[in-house]
């Protein structure tokens, strides 16, 4: 009579090693959400960090043109020789080149602040799909069954990051041609008040 307890020997090896492989990718998916969270913190606080350090720039911006069309009103008449009219024609073109300016650098702050949340919910999103991904991982029995899940992470994770990218540039394009629309529009009025 044949001993079946070498049949079952490899049964209970097999299954083992499917315990020991799924406690290992449960261990790994936890650190990965672990780190995953932490980026998810750090971007989140860079990206307030920046958003403050953009409106402080964009307001020193406004205030410095403002002070510098006021005060240098009466300067640059003089050094131009001109008085009256020419030099009010003179200081508008200037306030209207600087307000084009800075109308244009708020837009491409304002745009660079949208492009980085575009990339915040890349993050989160790729977390959470993390979670759902580590979930099919450990429930994976086969070879076949982790190879077809992990293609599957690879192919998402993927399509996330080109869809993101090209929203992104599409921003990107938007905020440039409408910076450069202010700056024409301001190039224009100039010429027609010449």
């Amino acid at each position: 009579m044949a001993n079946p307890r070498p049949e079952h020997d490899v049964d209970q090896s097999v299954n083992e090693t499917i315990r020991s492989v799924a406690e290992e990718t449960g261990r790994a998916g936890r650190m990965m959400a672990d780190v995953g969270e932490r980026t998810f913190h750090a971007h989140t606080e860079m990206l307030q960090r920046n958003a403050v350090a953009l409106q402080g720039v964009m307001q020193s911006g406004s205030e410095l043109a403002a002070r510098l069309t006021s005060k240098s009103a009466d300067q640059f008449a003089k050094a131009l020789g001109v008085g009256g009219n020419e030099a009010e024609t003179a200081v508008a073109q200037s306030t209207r080149n600087l307000n084009a300016v800075v109308r244009s650098s708020a837009m491409l702050g304002q745009s660079a602040q949208t492009i980085s949340q575009q990339w915040f919910e890349f993050i989160h999103k790729q977390i959470e799909q993390s979670m759902s991904h580590m979930d099919a991982l450990m429930q994976a029995r086969t070879p076949q069954q982790l190879a077809a899940v992990q293609s599957d992470v690879l192919r998402d994770q993927l399509t996330a990051f080109i869809e993101t990218t090209r929203r992104a540039a599409d921003l990107s394009v938007q905020a440039a041609n409408e910076a450069s629309r202010h700056i024409t529009e301001a190039t224009e009025m100039a010429r027609r008040a010449a």
